[in-house]
């Protein structure tokens, strides 16, 4: 037997249905200002304990490149007023990979080296020291497709359970 559904009835579905809509909608919207977060809590709570796994990877594929010095100086003081710290040193070093030149400002507080080892996942313009790999490269857009997922999963819970 067949049962229809009665006004109530579709009125309350098609409410829900519109709810859900709305849920998500909303949470694509607040998906973007939360998406910081997202990544904050990314390279707090995973980065250090992937870090192992993250090196060896970057080791396998060849994303180690050797960098040379340039030029360096000190530092300028934290209190800016134009004077120098001579405790903490800048270079620029420069690398080569796939044919292209790279160049990159490093900070150090022991004296300046001559070669640095850098890193990298994906862009080799982002490429770091061994204990920074990681953290300079995050999936802005995977942020913001979790971030973006868990607002339309709350605004949708919000807007059944309660309404807008």
């Amino acid at each position: 037997m067949i049962r229809y559904l009665t006004e109530r009835e579709l009125k309350m579905a098609l409410e829900t249905k519109i709810m859900i809509i709305v849920g998500i909608g909303s949470g694509i919207i607040l998906g973007i200002p939360f998406t910081p977060i997202i990544c904050l809590i990314r390279h707090v709570l995973i980065v250090p304990f992937k870090h192992k796994k993250i090196l060896e990877k970057a080791k396998r594929d060849g994303h180690v490149v050797k960098a040379k010095l340039i030029k360096w100086h000190d530092a300028p003081s934290e209190w800016g007023d134009g004077s120098t710290d001579s405790s903490r040193y800048i270079g620029l070093y420069v690398w080569e990979y796939n044919g292209k030149k790279y160049k990159a400002h490093f900070e150090s507080q022991t004296p300046i080296q001559e070669e640095l080892t850098l890193y990298f996942e994906r862009n080799p313009r982002r490429a770091v020291r061994e204990r920074a790999l990681g953290l300079h490269e995050s999936p802005i857009i995977l942020c913001y497709l979790v971030s973006a997922l868990i607002m339309s999963a709350v605004m949708t819970y919000i807007g059944v359970l309660h309404g807008f």
